[in-house]
């Protein structure tokens, strides 16, 4: 199959996701400059849609994903093309001042399964394969408790309202209530 007759879609995503297809598809003599310019135009074709879906997202209040579509459409954006690289540099500046900075790290000896945010937002609970569960402040990522070391570790965890207790299950299958000691 010739490059031409592929699906536009199809020759989206695999100018998206990074094959080439200039290495997979038959060429006859005398066609690989026009293979060459059309896998040209659909990498440039790519880097806008994923530039528009990073704006649609970004203006959704997703600004994270947005940015890491915009972020992509700089990579596929054809290094000739300095205007579509200006503009999408200009998105991703423009963008950044929207995210929100990292406060804390909210880390475990071991693997973290399980994470959960109170019902009113002002606490994180995490589980860990390193058999604690431990309480945070969501705002600026303080550990408040953490338990004694039990079970086979933490896979579920679910703060309750009253802001005071949690349950938290493992992989025994049995479910535990905990009262934070803050």
């Amino acid at each position: 199959m010739q490059f031409n007759q592929c699906p536009f879609f199809a020759r989206i995503l695999f100018c998206a996701f990074g094959f080439s297809l200039a290495a997979l598809l038959p060429c006859r003599s005398g066609e690989g400059p026009k293979a060459t310019a059309q896998l040209a135009d659909a990498q440039w074709q790519a880097a806008v849609l994923m530039l528009e879906k990073g704006q649609t997202l970004c203006e959704q209040g997703d600004v994270s994903r947005g940015l890491f579509w915009i972020a992509r459409s700089l990579e596929l954006a054809p290094a000739g093309d300095a205007d579509l690289r200006r503009v999408i540099r200009v998105n991703l500046g423009g963008w950044r001042e929207q995210l929100r900075p990292v406060r804390g790290i909210l880390s475990h000896i071991g693997l973290t399964f399980a994470v959960a945010i109170s019902p009113d937002g002002k606490k994180v609970v995490t589980g860990s394969y390193d058999k604690t569960a431990r309480l945070w402040d969501a705002a600026n990522g303080r550990q408040i408790y953490c338990s004694e070391p039990f079970g086979n570790g933490f896979l579920c965890v679910a703060p309750l309202p009253d802001g005071r207790h949690c349950l938290t299950s493992g992989k025994d299958g049995l479910v535990w209530l905990w009262q934070w000691k803050e």
